[in-house]
C-alpha cells in the first residue's frame, strides 16, 4: 500500500477497507464448536506478535520459569 515514495495510496486502502466491511454484510454468529479455519497472513502476524516477545526473554533467560513449582503448588 506503500507507493515509491512512502506515500499512502489512498485508493488502495479504500478499496481494501470495502472489500473488508462487504465481506462481512449478512453475516450472523455461529453455533459455539470447533472449526477449522483459514487465517489472512497478516492476521496471523499479529497474533504471533503478541506471544513472541514474552517467549523471547523466556528465551533468552530474562525470565525465570519453573515449570515444577508452579505443578507443586497447584
Amino acid at each position: 500500500m506503500k507507493g515509491s515514495a512512502g506515500e499512502l495510496k489512498m485508493e488502495a486502502v479504500a478499496r481494501e477497507a470495502i472489500e473488508e466491511a462487504c465481506s462481512l454484510l449478512g453475516a450472523s454468529p455461529v453455533e459455539t464448536k470447533k472449526y477449522p479455519v483459514i487465517l489472512k497472513n497478516s492476521v496471523i502476524c499479529e497474533m504471533l506478535s503478541m506471544y513472541l516477545p514474552p517467549l523471547g526473554r523466556i528465551l533468552c533467560g530474562k525470565i525465570s520459569v519453573n515449570w515444577q513449582d508452579r505443578q507443586e503448588k497447584k
